[in-house]
């Protein structure tokens, strides 16, 4: 529970009455949803937990907001001003701790305890208002309220929270002389002493509204009982003497009260109230006009910055439980955002091979589709090749037998021409005279065409009564691969079937 919940329930419980108000904060001014009252008086905690939950769920708050504090009056509480030999509050704790049992008849597990730090006596003491609060009562107010389906966030001290009230009021953070607030209820009275915002001093006084009300001497004794709360308070020479008085509602009876005050103590009273410094929803409004002898400013108080409090009379084991509660529900909001954490980074890294993977498949199967292309492709390349190989081959005799009937002279005649596959010729025939033959090798050497022209055999003889020259000479095509004597040899002594004319 703090500043940061803009509604809440605010609650008082007292052995009489029961005040609840709900509570917007919605800009620099509060606004008052709703108000309730009970009168308790001799009735068991099951029947007013069960007007409680009646009454709380005519509010018709949601559960999201079901966040409440709790007031404890003073009537309520053991208050005694303190000094204590220490300006260190860690020092101060430990030793309010140690010394709260000896102010109370309860032992030490029995009370709750808080306390106001607010000022600094001869250097080095601290002025103390030490707050003392039987556990059984702050419990009861926790389990009525749980009952009710409500979370108890915070519970503070009466007098602390009206004197933050009515210093915001009235301007008063850095008065340097106190201020005393009279808040007068239907039986009771508070009377509290502020001082820079902060209570000094309290006491509860056992006249309120109703009894005022009925005789005209309790008005008297009413003056008298607040004159002897600040002789009380003079003698426990706690700061100055108050030099303005605060009645906070007002009234036909308030007029004369403040009046005689006034007149009797020799002091300025003023009326001014909270009512007035508040936005009132049309429903409180009603409930304020049905209860005019009650004052709702202990519930109103906690409007005012919380933070500005220094008791919170919540026990420790229950702050102690509520931590424990905070860092078990951040722990499980960890584990969540961790899960969320490691799904989405899980999801990136999934997504992350799942695309490459799928990249990695598109690339295959562009790949094998290229190859698949390119084998095919070399396919028809080999074929193209062996075509062309094949047409480029089927052409050479036709160019060899060009090149020979360019060359040869007419007077030579040939009788046998082979060309086989690796580019090797042959040819053999008779010539009219050897300088002819001899001739002829040197033209064959000089053509372009061939090379490594070798006579094989060259012979002189008579052919149909004339004399004539036979010859072989071997040679091969400029493309063909080199090759030895030798198998030029073989070509030129190539049986006569393999030869051709």
């Amino acid at each position: 529970m703090g500043q940061k919940d803009n509604e809440y329930i605010s609650c008082l419980l007292t052995e009489e009455i029961l005040k609840v108000a709900q509570i917007k904060i919605s800009g620099s001014t509060p606004t008052v949803e709703n108000l309730g009252i009970l009168d308790i008086k001799g009735k068991a905690d099951q029947d007013i937990e069960s007007d409680l939950k009646a009454l709380l769920s005519s509010f018709n708050l949601p559960k999201s907001k079901r966040s409440a504090v709790c007031v404890v009056p003073p009537s309520m509480t053991t208050t005694k001003n303190i000094e204590i030999p220490s300006l260190d509050p860690g020092e101060i704790e430990s030793i309010i701790d140690l010394q709260a049992g000896r102010h109370t008849p309860y032992s030490r597990e029995e009370i709750v305890i808080g306390y106001i730090n607010f000022g600094v006596y001869q250097k080095n003491y601290s002025k103390i208002l030490l707050v003392i609060v039987n556990r059984q009562v702050i419990m009861r107010q926790i389990n009525l309220l749980q009952a009710a389906g409500f979370k108890v966030g915070k519970i503070f001290f009466g007098p602390e929270v009206k004197s933050g009230f009515y210093s915001k009021v009235l301007n008063a953070d850095s008065d340097e002389s106190p201020t005393g607030i009279v808040d007068i209820n239907g039986s009771f009275t508070d009377f509290t002493i502020m001082l820079k915002g902060m209570a000094i001093a309290c006491r509860s006084i056992p006249i309120g509204f109703k009894d005022i009300s009925q005789k005209e001497e309790e008005k008297e004794r009413f003056v008298s009982e607040l004159k002897q709360s600040i002789e009380s308070y003079e003698s426990e020479d706690i700061e100055k003497i108050p030099e303005k008085y605060v009645f906070t509602k007002k009234g036909i009876l308030i007029d004369p009260l403040q009046a005689l005050s006034s007149s009797s103590l020799g002091s300025q009273f003023e009326i001014v109230s909270c009512e007035d410094n508040l936005a009132f929803s049309d429903i409180a409004k009603k409930v304020l006009e049905e209860n005019t002898e009650e004052s709702f400013l202990d519930v109103l108080s906690p409007s005012c910055a919380f933070e500005k409090y220094q008791i919170d009379l919540l026990p420790e084991e229950i702050k102690a439980q509520r931590v424990i509660e905070k860092q078990g529900a951040e722990g499980i909001k960890f584990g969540i955002l961790m899960i969320l954490f490691l799904v989405f980074f899980g999801s990136i890294f999934m997504s992350k091979v799942y695309f490459k993977k799928s990249l990695v498949e598109k690339i295959k199967k562009q790949y094998d589709e290229t190859q698949k292309s390119a084998r095919d492709l070399e396919k028809i390349s080999t074929k193209t090749r062996i075509i062309k190989g094949y047409l480029e081959s089927r052409l050479i005799p036709l160019e060899v037998v060009e090149e020979l009937y360019r060359i040869i002279p007419d007077d030579i005649y040939l009788k046998n021409l082979s060309l086989d596959e690796n580019g090797k010729i042959s040819i053999d025939g008779t010539s009219d005279s050897m300088s002819q033959v001899f001739a002829l090798v040197g033209t064959l050497e000089d053509s372009n065409l061939f090379k490594g022209v070798k006579t094989k055999s060259t012979t002189a003889k008579k052919e149909r009564g004339k004399d004539v020259a036979s010859f072989e000479i071997a040679f091969k095509l400029e493309s063909a691969e080199d090759v030895d004597d030798e198998e030029l040899e073989d070509v030129a002594e190539a049986p006569a079937e393999e030869k051709g004319e």
